[in-house]
């Protein structure tokens, strides 16, 4: 999104809807781009029940998001997008780009950095995929607390997810850019590095100065609606 904006291809201040005609729906239509980037949107979840498997489906996901109502005002406050971020992110760099995200990131930023990063995962990888280990269960105790209406438990539990989900290969060859992106460190440094290095890694330039200062327009500050802590996002971090 931030190599979009800095190429003048998407308007990081411009509603939604300017690239997405159907996401003004529901009362969305002042809803910009940053709102996606810092997690204010207010579509941290899904008001439908989710299934893992509905994952998989790209247009389900995202037409489920475009005529959703946000469940607060967006811009006023984070609420951590646990897995719809990247499903937002992603159908606005479609729209613009023409490219799943998925694509876009291959060949725009791992292919040129050699970074052995993924998202959707081809079947050359598949003999070096490692399955996640599942942390610890949360205390009994925290579970009973929390509001099974509240922001926490509608974005964490619609789907609930488990470490044994992510080990079929539907799920490394579907694109869910919030949490099934696959690599190593080194990739992830590398990608990092970009940006840490002023947009430009090894001769390869993927943003300007001036796109990379982009991260650091405070877009909210304050105690997250779904993570219950105090956060401050920029565009992005």
């Amino acid at each position: 999104t931030l190599m979009l904006a800095d190429r003048g291809e998407l308007d990081l201040h411009a509603p939604v809807s300017r690239y997405w005609l159907a996401f003004a729906a529901a009362s969305k239509g002042d809803v910009e781009v940053r709102h996606f980037l810092s997690h204010t949107s207010g579509l941290a979840g899904w008001e439908e029940p989710i299934t893992t498997e509905d994952l998989y489906d790209w247009e389900k996901m995202t037409s489920l998001l475009a005529a959703q109502e946000p469940w607060w005002e967006p811009g006023t406050a984070s609420g951590y997008h646990a897995l719809t971020q990247g499903y937002l992110l992603g159908e606005v760099a479609r729209r613009v780009t023409g490219q799943t995200i998925g694509s876009f990131f291959a060949e725009e930023v791992a292919g040129p950095l050699g970074a052995d990063f993924h998202i959707g995962t081809p079947p050359e990888c598949d003999s070096r995929v490692a399955s996640v280990i599942a942390p610890p269960p949360l205390p009994e105790e925290m579970l009973a607390a929390m509001d099974p209406t509240g922001h926490a438990a509608r974005t964490l539990a619609n789907p609930g997810l488990d470490a044994p989900a992510s080990f079929g290969l539907d799920w490394r060859r579907a694109e869910i850019p919030a949490a099934n992106g696959h690599g190593n460190a080194r990739s992830v440094a590398i990608v990092q590095s970009v940006l840490a290095c002023g947009g430009e890694l090894n001769g390869v330039r993927l943003l300007s100065e001036k796109g990379c200062e982009a991260v650091f327009e405070e877009q909210s500050n304050g105690p997250d609606l779904v993570l219950t802590v105090p956060l401050r996002f920029g565009m992005g971090y």
